[in-house]
């Protein structure tokens, strides 16, 4: 290479240097916001879900809680697990001890 490419290409990635920076702090900025917005999308469904669960011990009573729901025909408890087996099965696995949140979302469909 001679002297003037070698310059040329140290002026550019030199004027290149702080748009770079910016693109990368951009593209952190939205990475967060992108998760905050996922944990927010089913913020309201877990809300439902624990407290309508807060006093089932067992797995036992957590799966009768939800047949009750689904036989009752309680929208809002059974939207809000339809929506967790939608998008947050690790939410849903974690209402069992054996993490077998399929059950659950075949007793609410």
């Amino acid at each position: 290479m001679t002297g003037k490419v070698k310059s040329f290409l140290k002026m550019t990635w030199l004027n290149a240097a702080p748009w770079l920076l910016i693109v990368f702090i951009s593209m952190q900025v939205l990475s967060s916001l992108d998760k905050s917005v996922d944990q927010a999308k089913y913020s309201y469904s877990r809300k439902v879900i624990s407290y309508g669960l807060s006093d089932a011990n067992t797995d036992a009573e957590v799966v009768e809680r939800i047949q009750t729901w689904q036989n009752d025909k309680w929208g809002a408890q059974i939207s809000a697990i339809q929506t967790g087996c939608d998008g947050d099965m690790e939410f849903i696995n974690s209402l069992l001890s054996n993490r077998n949140g399929a059950m659950i979302c075949r007793i609410a469909k």
